[in-house]
């Protein structure tokens, strides 16, 4: 892996700001910069909820939006889990399916 270096330039009582919030989590200043940066930058690139509502909006008025209803979870039917966990461990074994295909 390549590494690049980045000069960074902080008042002396930003330095100590920045090495306190790096030692608390156990990191030196450079690897949290790094990770908070790339943290940041994580979030910038995901689109904010205005910017979705426009596309939503856009997308439904060139007639390009399907709505897709949400599905609502259903229980399964007691019965066939109850015949699912009778069924359940009878049969041959995976491990005796494979040992046959070997030979």
């Amino acid at each position: 892996m390549s590494m690049t270096q980045i000069v960074v330039e902080v008042t002396d009582e930003q330095r100590a700001r920045l090495e306190e919030a790096a030692s608390v989590r156990g990191l030196r200043v450079d690897a949290w910069l790094a990770e908070v940066g790339l943290r940041a930058a994580e979030r910038q690139a995901a689109p904010t909820v205005d910017q979705v509502e426009r596309m939503r909006r856009e997308l439904a008025e060139a007639g390009l939006l399907m709505e897709v209803p949400r599905l609502t979870r259903q229980s399964p039917d007691p019965e066939r889990v109850a015949r699912a966990r009778a069924a359940a461990g009878r049969g041959k074994p995976l491990s005796d399916i494979v040992s046959e295909d070997r030979r």
